[in-house]
C-alpha cells in the first residue's frame, strides 16, 4: 500500500485558509510533507519537509521570509484578535539579536515557522495541524550551539505537539536528551524538567512524572532564594508545576494530597493573574466562583474577551480547574467538582468553541459527576454530546471513543 503524500504551496495566503490546517491534520506525519516552491531561476522544485530543516536557507526562500512580512501571519480579519505582537517579542529577544551575525538565514527561518505553527494553533486548536511545523523549527534549532534559548523553546513546544498529539513517547525522549547540555542554566532546566513531569504524567508514569515534579520544585525555589528570579516567576512556574503534580499524586492513590496541590495551584494563579495587571480576569474568575452550581449563564460578551484573553494567556487556568474539580470528586465532594467543572466549561467553550477535544474531555468529567450523583438523564445527556465530539475529530474507531461508548453504556443499562 501507498504512503499518502502532501506537498503543499506555502504562502501567507494559504497558511490562513482551512486546506493548509486539514493536510496537515489529516497525514499526521511530518516526514510525508513535501513542499513545492519556485527557484530563483523560476523552475518547479519539490523539496522534503526534512530538507528545510538542513537547508535553512532554502526554508528562508520556501516560506519567502522577510523580517517586516511576518506580522502577516497574524494580521487575519476574521480572526477576533490579533497576534503581530507575539512576532515582536519573538524577534525582540537577546538571542536573536546575538544569533543574526552568525545564522541570519536560520533565525529568521525559525521566526517565521515559529509564528505559522502558532497561527495554525489559534485559528484551529488542533495540535496535528502545527505539529510538522513545531517539527520543522526544531530542526533548525539543532543548528545553534548547545543550551541555547532557542533550542530549550523549541524543544519545549514541540514536546507540547508530540503529547496532544500521542507522542508521548517521543516528547520524553526529546526532552531527556535536552537535560544535559552543558549551558542549561538552573531556571530553564526547571521549566524542562516540569514540562517532562507533564509527559510522563500524560504518559501514565506518575513515578517518574512525581519526580521531575518534585526536582522542578526544588530548583525553582533555589533561583527565587538566590535572587535569580522575581516572586512573581516562581509563583507562577510553582503553580504551573503543582497543576500538574496533583493529579499525579491522585495516580499515587495520595487524593488529600493531590487537593492540597491544587488548591495551592488555583491560588496561586488567581493571585498571579491579579498581579499581573489583569483585573478584569481576576474580576470574571472570582465572579464565576460566586455563582451557584448549575446556574452559570453563558457569558456576557465583555466577559467571553476576557475569558478568551485569560486562556489566551494562561492556558493552564482551564487545566486547572478540570484537574482540581477531578480531586474534589474523589473524595466525594461532588457539588464542589461540579462547579468547578461547570466554569472550566464556561471558559473552554469561549475560547474553542462547541466542537473541540478539550470540551469533550469536560463534558465526560461532567456526566461522570451527575452519575454518581444518580442524575442519569443528565449523564446521558453530556455522554451524547460528548461522543458526538470525540466521533468528529478522532473517527469512529478510537480508544478515546470507546471509552465514551463504554460510559454511555452504563448510562443507559
Amino acid at each position: 500500500m501507498r504512503k499518502p503524500l502532501a506537498i503543499a504551496l506555502y504562502y501567507v495566503p494559504h497558511l490562513r485558509s482551512k486546506p493548509c490546517r486539514w493536510e496537515f491534520g489529516y497525514l499526521r506525519k511530518p516526514e510525508r510533507v513535501h513542499v513545492f516552491y519556485l527557484d530563483e531561476k523560476g523552475q518547479a522544485k519539490i523539496v522534503p519537509w526534512k530538507g528545510l530543516m538542513e537547508q535553512p536557507c532554502l526554508c528562508r526562500q520556501v516560506f519567502n521570509i522577510k523580517k517586516e512580512d511576518l506580522k502577516e501571519l497574524y494580521d487575519d480579519s476574521q480572526a477576533p484578535y490579533h497576534y503581530g505582537d507575539e512576532v515582536d517579542r519573538f524577534l525582540a529577544k537577546t538571542w536573536y539579536q546575538n544569533a543574526l551575525a552568525e545564522g541570519k538565514d536560520r533565525i529568521l527561518a525559525m521566526a517565521k515557522v515559529d509564528a505559522a505553527a502558532k497561527f495554525v494553533y489559534l485559528q484551529e486548536h488542533q495540535a496535528w495541524c502545527e505539529l510538522p511545523l513545531r517539527v520543522l523549527c526544531h530542526g533548525l534549532a539543532l543548528g545553534f550551539p548547545e543550551g541555547d534559548l532557542q533550542k530549550i523553546e523549541a524543544t519545549n513546544k514541540l514536546m507540547k505537539a508530540y503529547v496532544e498529539t500521542w507522542h508521548q513517547k517521543e516528547a520524553a525522549q526529546l526532552g531527556e536528551e535536552m537535560l544535559p547540555l552543558p549551558n542549561l542554566d538552573d531556571w530553564n532546566k526547571a521549566k524542562l524538567k516540569t514540562n517532562l513531569g507533564w509527559v510522563y504524567k500524560e504518559w501514565q508514569k506518575p513515578e517518574k512524572a512525581e519526580e521531575h515534579l518534585q526536582e522542578s520544585l526544588d530548583i525553582v525555589n533555589k533561583c527565587y532564594d538566590a535572587g535569580e528570579v522575581r516572586e512573581d516567576d516562581r509563583d507562577l512556574q510553582t503553580a504551573r508545576i503543582l497543576n500538574n503534580l496533583g493529579p499525579v499524586l491522585a495516580d499515587l492513590k495520595c487524593p488529600k494530597e493531590a487537593l492540597t496541590a491544587l488548591e495551592k495551584c488555583w491560588e496561586l494563579f488567581k493571585i498571579h493573574v491579579g498581579k499581573d495587571g489583569s483585573s478584569k480576569m481576576k474580576n470574571l474568575l472570582e465572579e464565576l466562583e460566586k455563582r451557584d452550581r448549575g446556574k452559570q449563564a453563558a457569558l456576557t460578551e465583555v466577559q467571553f474577551k476576557t475569558g478568551y484573553d485569560l486562556l489566551k494567556k494562561y492556558p493552564e487556568v482551564a487545566t486547572c480547574l478540570n484537574n482540581l474539580g477531578s480531586a474534589y470528586g474523589k473524595l466525594g465532594m461532588y457539588e464542589r467538582q461540579s462547579k468547578q467543572l461547570e466554569i472550566c466549561m464556561l471558559l473552554q467553550v469561549g475560547y474553542y468553541g462547541n466542537d473541540h477535544p478539550k470540551v469533550a474531555a469536560v463534558l465526560t468529567n461532567l456526566s461522570l459527576v451527575r452519575q454518581k450523583e444518580l442524575q442519569f438523564r443528565a449523564a446521558k445527556t453530556y455522554l451524547k454530546r460528548s461522543l458526538r465530539l470525540h466521533e468528529m475529530h478522532f473517527g469512529k474507531v478510537h480508544e478515546h471513543v470507546a471509552e465514551v461508548m463504554c460510559n454511555l453504556a452504563v448510562v443507559c443499562a
